[in-house]
């Protein structure tokens, strides 16, 4: 077992500009099963899932479980995206070579693989986007899926390949349905039919580094330059520019009142006001007694009880706002 450390510490509102002023954090000690953790989910039942690169890691606030394929049925350990929960309380995840889902009334793991039309079993490059009314929007080797994860049955297959994007967002608009999808590189994004067809919006060149999709539907994309933009999503125009940073942008999260949470490489986490351009607070999280900072912030998660978790190169941490800070998810 690897070190996961639980960072509970106090956020002071402060009024006028921001002062870039270390605030007091402090943390305790966990276990993860391995140490790269770059996604975060809170289910129905209160559990922390926590991603890595050796299997799955569940926190239920007093402990830490793992599982991996050597002790449950599961496939595949490095896990490559985000978790999504099925309204039967079922929570899906993927990892490069395949579908799993983890049942929390029997405390199981079970799998699925795609199978494409042409009748192969897919096992390569799995990565879910999106779960909407039951169906799971995810990649399996170059094609994307439409799977309905109550009948286990898939609705549609397209003919896109979004196995090197690391960024991804769906967006229903105007009775369209939108898949963005962005690495440090390039950026795509089509509209989807619902059946089989799909037709290219736009595509481009940029060195996006992260994204984040409001519950307003704006869409936010950080960049390894530091820039923080807003684009419109139908045409891939750019509505809003901003130079957050000197050094990467690592994670952007929304917060309570419009307002956005950006990490900033290595170690920096920025409440941001983007409606008034203006840098709200700064933290830089360190370590008790010895008050070392905490480098190498990666995503940032910010569950239903006001606690921003963080994944780090090195641990894991989770930030516990007082409820008075409205440091929460809209």
């Amino acid at each position: 077992m690897k070190p996961f450390y639980l960072i509970c510490y106090l956020l002071f509102c402060i009024a006028g500009a921001a002062t870039g002023q270390v605030k007091n954090k402090w943390f305790s000690l966990i276990n993860v099963s391995q140490n790269s953790n770059y996604y975060f989910y809170q289910s129905s039942r209160n559990q922390i899932f926590i991603s890595s690169l050796d299997g799955l890691n569940i926190y239920d606030g007093l402990e830490i479980k793992s599982y991996r394929p050597s002790t449950h049925r599961m496939v595949g350990t490095i896990m490559q995206t985000t978790f999504f929960e099925d309204t039967a309380g079922i929570v899906w995840f993927t990892n490069y070579e395949g579908l799993n889902y983890y049942n929390p009334v029997t405390d199981s793991l079970d799998y699925y693989l795609m199978v494409s039309s042409a009748g192969d079993t897919l096992g390569l490059d799995y990565k879910a986007f999106y779960l909407s009314k039951n169906v799971l929007f995810l990649n399996a080797d170059k094609k994307v899926f439409l799977f309905d994860v109550i009948s286990r049955n898939i609705i549609a297959e397209y003919p896109i390949d979004f196995s090197l994007f690391t960024e991804f967002a769906v967006i229903n608009r105007n009775n369209r349905i939108i898949l963005f999808g962005a690495n440090q590189g390039e950026y795509e994004a089509y509209t989807l039919d619902g059946t089989s067809n799909a037709d290219c919006l736009y595509s481009g060149q940029e060195n996006f580094s992260t994204s984040c999709l409001t519950y307003s539907g704006e869409l936010w994309l950080g960049c390894n330059d530091g820039r923080l933009l807003q684009i419109n999503p139908e045409n891939g125009s750019i509505l809003f520019q901003y130079p957050f940073a000197e050094t990467r942008i690592n994670s952007i999260s929304e917060l309570q009142g419009n307002k956005l949470l950006v990490t900033v490489s290595r170690n920096e986490l920025v409440e941001f006001d983007p409606t008034k351009l203006r840098v709200l607070d700064r933290y830089i999280p360190q370590r008790v007694g010895t008050k070392q900072t905490v480098d190498y912030l990666l995503k940032t998660y910010v569950d239903r009880d006001s606690t921003v978790w963080v994944g780090g190169q090195a641990r894991v941490y989770s930030s516990i706002i007082p409820g008075n800070r409205s440091f929460s998810i809209s």
